[in-house]
């Protein structure tokens, strides 16, 4: 008879139909998962060091600025209370020096590099009729980066220095640390300090030396998780 072959092709289809209706709907892996981006308000001190005919001097001075960043998270297991988080970063901060020959105008610095950072979320839970997830945790780590800084010609002429002599890129390296929380696992929102270990050495020569550094910076940021 025909009838059981017309069975046996119709279910092979259904089949086949549902095979690839199951290969359509499940996603596949994309290369955002885990991965963040995100911004951050900074504050902190910055350092002039100045050595000119002998006489040393150091100008301590505020700064604000933002800060971008995008990076990945790694967890060694699936309950997510240890792992790793790796991002590159772009900050830049204004600042005004004031030094006894006058005040010459805001200045920037922008520091640009890679980090990694140790991960520990010491809380994991809910609220709201367990509606609203929440995971609150602390970081740590290191980062290297650029680091250059930008004064005016006003700046320099009154430093009694020149454009010639000038280095206004060099390494850095930075400790960060601080405490986060990510809500439904998307929105996070940190706080934390970076320490730069570096000075600039912006001008050198025979009479004059001009060194500056970022003491510190404290930082407010969110960010959103892929």
């Amino acid at each position: 008879m025909k009838t059981p072959r017309l069975i046996k092709t119709l279910a092979s289809i259904g089949l086949l139909l549902s095979t690839l209706y199951a290969d359509e709907i499940t996603p596949s892996p994309s290369w955002t998962k885990n991965m963040y981006m995100g911004v951050n308000y900074q504050t902190g001190s910055i350092n002039l060091m100045t050595n000119i005919n002998g006489t040393k001097k150091l100008t301590n001075m505020g700064s604000n600025g933002i800060g971008l960043i995008i990076g990945y998270n790694h967890f060694f297991n699936a309950d997510r209370i240890l792992g790793l988080r790796y991002f590159a970063f772009l900050d830049w901060e204004g600042y005004g020096m004031k030094y006894p020959k006058g005040y010459y105008g805001g200045n920037n610095m922008i520091t640009y590099g890679v980090g990694l950072d140790a991960v520990w979320n010491f809380f994991q839970g809910s609220f709201y009729q367990d509606d609203i997830s929440v995971e609150i945790g602390a970081f740590g780590g290191i980062a290297i980066a650029g680091n250059s800084w930008y004064i005016g010609n006003k700046g320099q002429e009154l430093l009694g220095i020149t454009n010639q002599g000038v280095s206004d890129t060099s390494f850095q390296f930075l400790f960060n640390f601080g405490v986060k929380a990510l809500f439904v696992d998307e929105h996070e929102f940190e706080i934390g300090f970076k320490f730069p270990t570096i000075n600039n050495k912006y001008y050198i020569s025979d009479e004059i030396k001009v060194q500056m550094r970022r003491v510190f910076a404290f930082y407010v940021g969110y960010n959103y998780h892929f």
